[in-house]
């Protein structure tokens, strides 16, 4: 099926430009999502098939196309058949009652032309081994990817879950109050960066991150004394019926049909159920001020973790470059 090589090379060589403007335009990104993998397991495959360990893949192969081609499409050619296969068919499908129907009749047809796999992934690399590229397997890695621009894009990640804690619709509101207060205030205002923000997920994920900063070590100070913060922090009801209600906006937008369909497949894949849904907004809704400074031990969690990944200038990463186990090129 795959044997063109020249097509193969040609769309290969477009998905590098796009991969390679990709992680210089969102450093923030780049640069959270290898933190992750450090510890988490999806992040860790997303990073190998989307991040920065996917771009030195097809740099690699895009460089010496010749010496990896033959590999290439023997490989292409077994996962064909383990991805498009019956067995593992998922559809998601959003439709009136008329489109449903014209589906249903379209999908036998569908499900008739895909592969019959018995063993799935059985001899998948056996075909020849594709290029080493020094993946880093999960751990504390610390990583300085030097740019030759003069800003930084500075993350801390780390999983409260493997630190014994558990997810609380709590960490909505959390983020809001960081994100409005604390880190705007001391990153974007302070600091001088264009902006920060940080995130926590159900799956105990959780990071801190600043857009186009101007300092790197100083930023990461403050990521650290988050956790302080939110031991004193103090907030009169006015106030704290404004972080529930800015939190909850972003929670229950009015949806499209296709935004639906998006959040049912989503749901259905992380197994997320709406009895989840309404717990966090429970949790949210019924918020106090002690169950802030409670969440406090959670983000000391995430900190305590010590992954740190830096997207940045040469100059700003060596001047700090105790900070990390690794400091390389991002290209």
């Amino acid at each position: 099926i795959i044997s063109d090589k020249k097509r193969i090379k040609d769309i290969l060589s477009e998905i590098r430009s796009d991969a390679k403007a990709t992680l210089e335009a969102s450093g923030h990104s780049t640069a959270v999502e290898r933190g992750l993998s450090y510890q988490s397991v999806s992040a860790f495959y997303q990073n190998q098939t989307y991040g920065i360990s996917a771009f030195r893949f097809l740099d690699e192969v895009c460089n010496n196309f010749d010496k990896h081609v033959d590999k290439l499409i023997s490989v292409l050619g077994v996962l064909i058949q383990n991805v498009f296969s019956k067995d593992r068919l998922i559809i998601s499908l959003t439709a009136d009652d008329e489109g449903y129907k014209y589906f249903e009749e379209c999908s036998r047809k569908l499900y008739e032309g895909l592969y019959q796999v018995d063993d799935v992934g059985k001899g998948l690399f056996n075909t020849g081994e594709l290029p080493d590229i020094g993946l880093p397997m999960m751990g504390v890695w610390n990583e300085g990817f030097k740019t030759p621009g003069k800003v930084q894009y500075v993350a801390r990640t780390g999983n409260f879950i493997k630190k014994g804690y558990e997810y609380s619709g709590a960490l909505k509101v959390v983020r809001t109050i960081l994100n409005y207060g604390y880190l705007w205030m001391n990153i974007r205002v302070k600091g001088g960066a264009y902006g920060a923000s940080c995130g926590f997920t159900r799956s105990g994920n959780g990071y801190f991150s600043s857009y186009r900063d101007p300092k790197l070590a100083q930023t990461d100070q403050v990521y650290k004394e988050a956790a302080e913060y939110l031991k004193n922090f103090e907030a009169d009801e006015r106030e704290m019926t404004k972080y529930i209600i800015g939190t909850m906006s972003d929670i229950d937008t009015p949806l499209t049909p296709r935004a639906k369909g998006r959040q049912a497949y989503s749901m259905y894949m992380s197994g997320v159920t709406e009895a989840d849904l309404q717990k966090e907004r429970d949790e949210i809704l019924g918020l106090s001020v002690e169950a802030i400074r409670e969440c406090a031990d959670i983000i000391a969690a995430v900190v305590s973790c010590d992954n740190i990944c830096v997207v940045g200038s040469e100059a700003a990463i060596e001047a700090d470059k105790e900070m990390f186990k690794n400091v390389c090129d991002l290209f």
